[in-house]
């Protein structure tokens, strides 16, 4: 109960946010509000291979995306409540599995908490479009479930229904999850060398077979995406054009970068927010290696960037990627700073360490939050004043819009509320553009202001 009601609490600016973060949610309430529900699942439920492997497959994630959409308009509340229960779940999963463990108990507990509250998971919860990283990790987790259950247990038919059916729901989510028999190698590694777990050679293969199953059979079906990815077909997801050395240094700062909320501005951030936020990290693993081992500290890096890897050295970066990595930073931070030190001033030592790492992990959640509901209390009146102008075009016969976002405006809020979206394109009737008033075009277009309280006027 207590790390549920921390996960919500800790996401309550999320709840009560009116408005949504980019264009991606509002197509899918654009598509059902157009076509229908049948149409919807018909277009997003389907397996396809996909262009190439950067194509979302994606049918779980997709269809609780409709659903959230079918709520977007009238009960925002709703749309985010769905996402903060994921999240929840995830916590309560994580708890779960970490109770098969050594780790039970008072460990658990506050590893459990650490995640339900870390600012690696609030962009994610935030954001409709990008649940597709709770849905992998949330099958994730299950499946993490089943390999402990089988490691020191035995392999149940329970603990295979879990393995094999927590890895065929993750591939389902999100493509990341092919890195899911990894995932379990290094699970496997650490139940065995800090775990106390005795596993045989037969057994932990056997476990690794259950869970590479759904996940080759995945990859034949989208071999032909995945040949297209690595011979220059790529697209925005293209692995040759990223910084792979600036992403890593990127993601591994993001824990404790107080103002970073999309990571694709953050190299904007002044030098003392990166200087403190990676030596915050660095500290923090350098803590972790000195009191649980070397061993420990690598486990804790392999695991933290493991499921980065795949978006690594793609010039596209994202907060919301970082949510698998909260389950490695929230073992590894309780890990490094747990006050079970055998003098008091070391537990005490520890203990304000621990206090002062989730202090500033928690301002960080919070600006992510406010940001996230600042945009959304922008996007509700631009996009109201923007519907009422289409209108009132429609009365004078106009069928397009420009938008000149004034100094201090955010006109990229402007962007992300309309682009691609079918109320505001000419095959609809009505063109609704933003940019600079030099762009606009010249066939009497209706020429519109974005003043910096998001407000929408004729110019």
């Amino acid at each position: 109960m207590l790390v549920g009601l921390l996960a919500i609490a800790a996401n309550i600016l999320t709840l009560v946010n009116p408005g949504f973060f980019s264009h991606d949610e509002w197509q899918k309430y654009d598509h059902l509000r157009e076509k229908g529900v049948a149409d919807f699942v018909a277009e997003y439920g389907q397996l396809r291979v996909g262009p190439d492997f950067g194509f979302p497959v994606r049918p779980i994630g997709f269809l609780q995306q409709g659903l959230s959409a079918s709520f977007m308009a009238d009960q925002p509340f709703v749309a985010h409540a769905i996402d903060v229960l994921m999240h929840v779940v995830c916590a309560l999963l994580l708890l779960a599995a970490l109770s098969r463990t050594p780790l039970r108990g008072r460990w658990a507990n506050l590893i459990a908490v650490v995640f339900a509250i870390s600012p690696l998971a609030t962009f994610s919860t935030g954001w409709v479009g990008a649940s597709f990283d709770r849905w992998y990790v949330l099958f994730g987790l299950v499946t993490a479930i089943g390999v402990i259950g089988a490691t020191y247990g035995r392999l149940s038919l329970s603990n295979i229904l879990l393995i094999v059916g927590g890895t065929a729901g993750a591939t389902l989510t999100k493509e990341t999850s092919v890195m899911l028999p990894v995932a379990v190698l290094l699970v496997q590694l650490a139940l065995l060398l800090k775990g106390g777990a005795r596993l045989d050679l037969r057994r932990g293969m056997t476990i690794l077979a259950l869970v590479s199953l759904p996940i080759v059979a995945y990859l034949l079906f989208r071999m032909p995406a995945l040949i297209a990815s690595f011979s220059g077909h790529a697209g925005a997801y293209d692995p040759g054009q990223g910084d792979l050395l600036g992403n890593v240094r990127l993601y591994f700062a993001q824990p404790f970068m107080i103002d970073a909320v999309e990571l694709i501005s953050a190299g904007s951030l002044p030098k003392w927010q990166w200087m403190m936020a990676l030596g915050m990290h660095a500290a923090m693993v350098v803590v972790l290696g000195w009191r649980r081992g070397i061993l420990a500290a690598l486990l804790y890096l392999a695991g933290y960037f493991l499921f980065l890897l795949p978006v690594m050295p793609v010039p596209i970066v994202g907060a919301h990627y970082l949510y698998a990595s909260g389950v490695a930073f929230s073992i590894g931070l309780v890990a490094a700073f747990f006050p079970d030190c055998r003098s008091w001033f070391g537990r005490a030592l520890a203990t304000l360490a621990l206090v002062c790492y989730l202090v500033v992990a928690c301002y960080h959640a919070y600006t992510i939050q406010r940001n996230l509901q600042v945009a959304g209390i922008c996007q509700v009146v631009l996009l109201s004043d923007i519907d009422a102008q289409i209108e009132a075009a429609r009365k004078q016969g106009q069928t397009s819009l420009w938008v000149v976002p004034e100094f201090g405006a955010p006109g990229y809020i402007a962007v992300r509320s309309t682009f691609a979206r079918w109320p505001y394109e000419a095959q609809y009737g009505m063109q609704v553009g933003i940019g600079e008033s030099e762009a606009a075009p010249t066939d009497g277009a209706r020429l519109l202001v974005m003043k910096p309280d998001c407000r929408i006027v004729p110019k």
